[in-house]
């Protein structure tokens, strides 16, 4: 199964490099590698800049170096399990680069139009997911709070609808 979602996810990460991403200011379609080639050249000659004003930007293009690294693990024999430093770095970046969206479409507002990006991120949280499940003990925490999350986010819009109801 974690095999499985390991190279579902690097089969994603690849896929998304090879779709169109976004449509340049010159009317050309970008594939997902121009458009990681053009961004990581763009971060490294602005360094200062795009660091101390936009260091989201560098998580996510750095978090391509994690899809690499697995790679480079998937190959090993012997592959060793994640462990908990690297689970907990792999479900932020998961989270970042969903999350990533929003300043991204500030930038080139083209890129919510095309897949590449929905594809790149969901192999992030394949990725992560893959990971967590080989930690049994923490997929059954991380699920337990979700539940509770849930159950505590339901309680509080029941009891704002009913005194909506109610002070009406």
């Amino acid at each position: 199964m974690m095999q499985a979602l390991r190279l579902a996810a690097l089969a994603l990460w690849l896929a998304s490099l090879l779709w169109p991403a976004a449509i340049s200011p010159h009317g050309d379609t970008l594939l997902g590698i121009q458009r990681l080639a053009s961004g990581t050249l763009l971060l490294a000659v602005w360094l200062p800049l795009t660091l101390l004003g936009s260091p989201w930007l560098w998580l996510g293009v750095l978090s391509n170096g994690l899809m690499l690294a697995e790679l480079r693990r998937q190959r090993q024999p012997l592959r060793p399990t994640t462990g908990l430093g690297a689970l907990l770095l792999l479900l932020a970046v998961a989270v970042h680069n969903v999350m990533l969206i929003r300043p991204l479409v500030a930038l080139l507002p083209s890129l919510r139009l095309h897949g590449a990006y929905y594809l790149w991120a969901a192999s992030f949280v394949l990725l992560a997911l893959a990971a967590v499940s080989e930690h049994p003990a923490l997929a059954r925490g991380v699920l337990l709070r979700s539940l509770l999350l849930l159950g505590i986010a339901l309680l509080t819009g029941f009891t704002g609808v009913a005194a909506i109801v109610l002070l009406h």
